[in-house]
């Protein structure tokens, strides 16, 4: 490892830049996600802020549309152009064209700390969170649990279908 960091790089094509919040980047950011636009939208434990590449700015939503937490753990923008969040406290909203969509913590949702969402090849929807694995299917939510085989009462992380629960790690096959 070390005579990898020490070896030379050919950066010369490229410019390097860093923010800090002196330069107006937010504190205490959980998660990254880039939409098709290009834009950069940090989640962050005060709300959620977009970057264009040269400024940060705080996100507002439209009048009486307000976030159901500041404290966002979890983004994914999705084939759709939709940005998924997940919050600390458990729930998702989706940003659709300007318009949020709020799905509070029940049964069906998390109801503790979203820790990663992500979409399949279906264009299906998944969140791993600390209350379980759950799914949107483009008409409703579902908690994944025995029934689909899977064992865990939380969920880590979740990939292009695979989940890590604890010290397991779970594949969902096509189909």
């Amino acid at each position: 490892a070390a005579a990898g960091i020490a070896a030379p790089t050919e950066a010369s094509g490229y410019h390097r830049s860093s923010w800090t919040q002196l330069d107006g980047a937010p504190p205490d950011i959980w998660a990254l996600a880039q939409d098709r636009a290009g834009t950069l939208w940090l989640g962050t434990g005060v709300g959620l802020y977009r970057f264009d590449g040269i400024q940060f700015e705080h996100f507002d939503p439209p009048q009486g549309q307000g976030l159901a937490s500041s404290n966002i753990t979890a983004l994914h923008a999705d084939a759709r152009g939709r940005l998924w969040i997940g919050f600390y406290p458990g729930g998702i909203s989706v940003l659709d064209e300007g318009r949020l969509r709020h799905y509070p913590p029940s049964p069906q949702l998390p109801t503790s700390l979203v820790m990663r969402i992500v979409e399949d090849h279906l264009s299906q929807v998944w969140v791993a969170s600390f209350s379980g694995l759950y799914r949107f299917d483009g008409d409703g939510w579902r908690r994944i649990g025995a029934e689909m085989g899977y064992p865990s009462e939380s969920a880590d992380d979740v990939g292009n279908v695979w989940v890590a629960a604890g010290k397991t790690l779970l594949k969902l096959p096509p189909g």
